[in-house]
């Protein structure tokens, strides 16, 4: 009785079971994007702020260790977004793409769409030109 019941439900309401599922594919997609494009922007933020991305213990025992600046704004960025909250609380380790290499990846890739960005101003622009500036080292070389 009970399944025929849901099945009345879902026929009254013009739903299926393919319709849910692929509601629930959706809606974890759209979770999954979000939380990438934030570390993407926290990750971003650092860069642009000439602001270290790691501590030196990224993984503290205690809590009082200091984790670095990128896991500190992640962790504050999460106290006040929920999707990113669960991803950080429930995602298995190697899954929360917190680590030093994807956030070297990541920042490749940033810097990727950052040159490829300077390249089309570079093509579309009819004339362009390039500042060097020199720096010396210790020993006075150039």
């Amino acid at each position: 009785m009970m399944r025929w019941n849901e099945f009345k439900t879902m026929v009254d309401q013009s739903t299926s079971v393919h319709q849910m599922v692929s509601e629930a594919y959706e809606k974890k997609v759209h979770e999954n994007r979000h939380y990438i494009k934030t570390i993407g922007e926290v990750l971003l933020l650092t860069a642009t702020q000439d602001v270290a991305q790691r501590g030196h213990r990224e993984a503290s025992i205690d809590g009082n260790a200091n984790t670095g600046n990128f896991l500190q704004i992640l962790q504050l960025v999460a106290r006040h977004d929920e999707i990113v909250m669960k991803k950080i609380a429930s995602a298995p380790k190697n899954a929360k793409y917190t680590g030093h290499q994807i956030q070297n990846d990541v920042i490749d890739v940033l810097g990727g769409l950052v040159r490829q960005s300077i390249l089309d101003e570079v093509r579309d622009a009819e004339y362009f030109s390039i500042i060097v500036d020199e720096t010396k080292d210790i020993s006075k070389r150039k």
